[in-house]
């Protein structure tokens, strides 16, 4: 169960109603249950600043019998710039309350931020485990063909490629949206991931589920709310 709550943190995405681009902040609430029962709370915020950096933070807050698993209780924070439409992140903190399973990453140190024409990142930035996802936010914005990421995953990197599915329509206790269904390409069909994001609340996901060793968890929207 442990293991499964610490994907969570980096399968969530979330995006303030109405934005555009993400140009604007957001704060999120997400409840974590497993076997119907609930474990725990997501705590997301997303700042972007005007001189264009931000800070992007997700927190775990174990409830109810997650108190149980202190172990889940953990934080992830990504800072960078975001430029023309693309996070480039500098610095990524995984802490945990064990602190020798906490670290921290440093990226795109040699990268050129920009070319010298059009102002967009000169290379594919390297993402962390948190920001990828509000990338693939701002990509589902802008209607992009390809949904794949390259992420640092502590001491390596990772593609994370998605495919999008058919729409269901998804009931949370924020209400019902009809959303697209996003799937991580796999060949472990024993632990899947798949996500239900909203054009309504531009692409923030509305409900995900991770299935690994048969157990089955699920994120769903509680609260949303921009930031100015």
């Amino acid at each position: 169960m442990t293991r499964l709550v610490i994907f969570f943190l980096t399968v969530i995405l979330s995006s303030p109603p109405q934005a555009s681009d993400l140009k604007t902040g957001y704060s999120a609430t997400y409840i974590l249950s497993t076997k119907n029962i609930k474990i725990g709370t997501v705590e997301r915020t997303l700042i972007i600043n005007d001189n264009g950096t931000y800070s992007f933070t997700s927190k775990i807050i174990p409830i109810g019998l997650g108190r149980l698993l202190p172990s889940i209780e953990r934080e992830q924070l990504s800072y960078g710039e975001k430029i023309k439409g693309h996070f480039i992140p500098s610095t990524y903190f995984h802490k945990r309350k064990n602190k020798n399973r906490s670290y921290q990453l440093q990226l795109n140190l040699l990268k050129e931020k920009t070319d010298n024409t059009e102002g967009n990142p000169s290379l594919t930035p390297v993402l962390d485990e948190l920001v990828y996802q509000a990338q693939m936010q701002v990509d589902l914005f802008n209607k992009e063909k390809k949904y794949e990421y390259l992420v640092q995953k502590k001491h390596k990197k990772k593609i994370y490629a998605f495919k999008v599915s058919k729409s269901e329509m998804v009931k949370t206790s924020f209400g019902n949206f009809l959303c697209q269904k996003m799937q991580r390409l796999t060949k472990n069909r024993h632990k899947t991931l798949t996500l239900w994001v909203s054009a309504q609340l531009d692409y923030v996901p509305v409900k995900i589920e991770l299935l690994s060793k048969g157990e089955r968890t699920i994120a769903l929207l509680e609260k949303l709310s921009p930031l100015d």
